[in-house]
């Protein structure tokens, strides 16, 4: 008779990738869960996430970081939640409050329990959902690269199904508005050389970096553009490629899109 026992980590493992073998296949279609700060008229600060596509099944892990000035204030903000947004992934303070300088730093962490079709909640593609409410507007969600390393390990992520579906750190804003990406529109495609016209609508002035890349994403080109609020138009023209497929990238502020470029001989 074998004695040997198993790692409990080993276990862990196994008993996971069975969960995942069980989920739905369409979950492996979730591109990405935004994120965001939104003022409401009562003064409180809703943190919404904006699925990109539909999410079915458990909203399984997300960590975030809000930052703050203590020049301004002492007091830590306080994050609240309803039943039903506790139900959907619960949050709680992780770690103790760290700072950097003035500026105060406090992660936060959930683990989903219950699948949302077994909720009254509905996380539907481009829809907000307010997860929590802040008890004050001084507070950004803190996007620093080094958030990422380790020691602090606090950058944005969530995750579904234990798929990381991590997306975009949206600005704060005030009114009702939500996440909404460049639209981007090239002519002609298919391509076959020479100057290559964009209509762009952006929600901000500043400049847009468009950039140009192979099917393999190794980057070939790009191009800063400044831009205005609502339809831009102009040229740009890619340096000469082989035919194939390839990908045009614009990355606004806190926002990107990106579009298929079919290239053809002439």
């Amino acid at each position: 008779m074998n004695n040997t026992s198993i790692n409990p980590i080993r276990m862990h493992h196994i008993r996971s990738v069975a969960v995942a073998c069980l989920l739905p296949l369409c979950t492996t279609a979730q591109q990405r869960v935004d994120i965001q700060l939104l003022t409401a008229n009562d003064g409180t600060v809703q943190l919404l996430i904006v699925p990109q596509q539909d999410v079915e099944g458990l909203v399984s892990n997300l960590v975030l970081t809000l930052a703050w000035d203590s020049t301004l204030t002492a007091q830590e903000p306080q994050l609240s939640q309803t039943a039903e947004q506790g139900q959907v992934l619960p949050l709680a303070a992780s770690g103790p409050v760290f700072h950097v300088g003035p500026i105060k730093y406090r992660k936060y962490t959930g683990v989903g329990l219950v699948p949302i079709q077994r909720t009254t909640t509905r996380l539907r593609a481009g829809q907000s959902f307010c997860l929590a409410r802040i008890d004050r507007e001084d507070v950004i969600i803190a996007n620093h690269p080094w958030l990422r390393e380790r020691r602090h390990n606090g950058a944005y992520y969530i995750s579904v199904n234990g798929l990381d579906v991590t997306g975009i750190v949206g600005t704060s804003q005030s009114g009702e508005a939500v996440l909404h990406d460049p639209e981007l529109v090239i002519s002609p495609n298919p391509y076959t050389g020479g100057p290559l016209q964009y209509t762009l609508n952006v929600q901000e002035t500043g400049p847009v970096q468009i950039e140009l890349f192979t099917a393999q994403g190794k980057r070939i080109d790009g191009w800063a553009i400044p831009m205005i609020p609502g339809t831009n138009t102009g040229t740009i023209t890619p340096p000469p490629i082989a035919s194939g497929q390839y990908t045009l990238r614009v990355a606004a502020p806190g926002k990107s899109t990106s579009v298929p470029l079919v290239v053809t001989e002439r």
